[in-house]
């Protein structure tokens, strides 16, 4: 065991030089001000509360992932290039085996990666201010819906997660017609065994209309109805966002955290993976495609690394708290950081040099 705390603490200390450190904090800190700043300023006055702090929260970790994001992947990637160049036959001289000396290497990078982001989420929820009022839950695919005509109608099915209480249908302008470029939209709710409720909302760009369902309800039908002359509109998605009241403020902040951690590990573990058969440029650039596919395909399978990140980002800048990940994330980051693992410990030259 002291083998394998002694290499955690290596990789924990490489993993934090006092270079990076400071640069990421130094980034952290400036945007921290620059959030507190805009605060104070008269263009937050228009924005409600939540969604000033929302914002502010989302700012301090877009700048705190994004400091990560240019070291903590390189970091690894440049690990396998040092035991490549002669300090993999020192470690490989270890009581552990290739597979332990990554166990141990993972386990330093994933602790030095929670610092790094603990801080972070520390810096946020100072720079936000209050607690969200509701927390996402998660975002269910339906039927498209398009409103092209003054009485146009269309419907949809959703399914409601467990302990959802609000959903947000969001619709936004598509295109002119016959007024300027918004329109009133009705939207009816059919729940079994409840009455009918019917919400209206005027659509001006990106308008969410909430849909107050009882708990316990599995699947919902909502119809819309295009009021008046107006712009055409479409269902956003097309999705139905699921809410929930928020609990303590730490749960969300919890939940920040888990979707940042995963999807940094997961992005180190396949640089690392990389790494062992390419160079560690080649490795950075294949963790940022990754990222890159996650934050640009909408369609993103939700275990893909950095989709969980994305949608959190979302709920954040909307003034909302981040739902914990689902299992898929969980699985991906533990496939990803074990594909390194056994990269790593089949290259027998990273380990060994031969006589």
């Amino acid at each position: 065991m002291s083998a394998f705390r002694g290499l955690v603490g290596l990789a924990l200390r490489r993993a934090l030089r006092p270079a990076a450190v400071w640069a990421m904090g130094g980034l952290v800190l400036l945007s921290l001000w620059r959030a507190r700043d805009a605060g104070r300023s008269p263009a937050e006055v228009a924005l409600s509360q939540d969604v000033a702090d929302g914002l502010a929260r989302e700012a301090l970790w877009f700048t705190a992932l994004a400091a990560a994001l240019a070291w903590f992947p390189a970091a690894a990637a440049h690990s396998v290039a040092r035991w490549r160049r002669g300090e993999g036959e020192w470690l490989g001289t270890s009581v552990l085996r290739p597979a332990g000396i990554m166990a141990a290497w993972s386990t330093g990078g994933a602790l030095a990666l929670a610092l790094v982001l603990l801080s972070c989420a520390a810096a946020a929820e100072f720079a936000a201010g209050s607690s969200p009022r509701l927390c996402w839950l998660a975002d269910t695919p339906v039927d498209g819906v398009v409103l092209l005509r003054a009485g146009s109608r269309g419907s949809t099915l959703s399914a409601v997660p467990e302990g959802a209480t609000l959903g947000l249908a969001r619709f936004v302008v598509a295109a002119p017609d016959d007024g300027p470029p918004q329109t009133r939209v009705l939207c009816t709710l059919e729940q079994e065994g409840l009455p009918a409720r019917t919400t209206e909302a005027r659509i001006t760009g990106n308008t969410p209309i909430p849909v107050e369902v009882d708990p316990g309800c599995d699947s919902v039908r909502l119809d819309f109805e295009r009021v008046g002359p107006g712009a055409s509109v479409v269902l956003e998605g097309p999705r139905v966002e699921w809410y929930r009241a928020a609990g303590p403020r730490w749960e969300g902040v919890l939940a920040m955290f888990l979707h940042a951690w995963l999807a940094l590990l997961a992005l180190q573990g396949l640089a690392q993976a990389v790494a062992v058969w390419a160079s560690p440029p080649s490795a950075v650039l294949a963790a940022a495609v990754t990222l890159a596919l996650a934050w640009l395909d909408l369609d993103a399978p939700r275990a893909w690394p950095g989709v969980g990140l994305r949608r959190a980002l979302e709920a954040c800048a909307d003034g909302h708290a981040a739902g914990a990940p689902e299992l898929g994330p969980w699985l991906s980051t533990a496939a990803l950081l074990g594909a390194a693992a056994l990269c790593a410990a089949s290259r027998r030259d990273l380990w060994r040099r031969e006589a």
